[in-house]
């Protein structure tokens, strides 16, 4: 099953409340044994690619081409992201805090790791993405992840 949800605010939005309400919603549906958690503007390059239901926590776009192709930081955990429902809520699913582009990857990340739940990333040559073209998003002012 593919949900997508979007944000009617043409000035701001809550990535992480969007996909709070994706999970919720589809959980309607049925239960699912995962979920991906896909940036829409990123396209996997490399056709091995398998978007299946690993153990733990997977990171799966761990080289993305507006990077060169690898992590621009320790702990990134956005772009294309695997969690299981346990996992989703142990942590209590993404923060709502965060508005505008960027953090809620980066809290969701620190909450799997408050609750010592390992993650996953792709490898370099297997988790090459390519960026599809869109106008820069407005940054979130409050980038610094706050645990919420």
């Amino acid at each position: 099953m593919s949900l997508l949800s979007f944000s009617q605010d043409k000035d701001r939005f809550n990535k992480g409340a969007l996909f709070n309400i994706g999970y919720i919603v589809s959980r309607v549906f049925g239960n699912w044994h995962c979920y991906v958690f896909h940036d829409v503007d990123l396209l996997p390059i490399d056709d091995r690619v398998l978007y299946s239901c690993p153990r733990q926590p997977t990171h799966m776009s761990s080289a993305v081409d507006c990077y060169d192709f690898r992590l621009p930081y320790y702990g990134l955990f956005g772009g294309v992201t695997i969690l299981k429902p346990t996992h989703y809520e142990a942590v209590n699913g993404y923060s709502n805090y965060y508005w505008d582009w960027g953090a809620e990857d980066d809290d969701m990340y620190s909450r799997l790791q408050a609750q010592k739940i390992p993650v996953l990333h792709y490898s370099y040559s297997l988790g090459r993405y390519a960026t599809l073209p869109h106008a820069p998003a407005k940054e979130n002012s409050q980038k610094q992840v706050s645990g919420h």
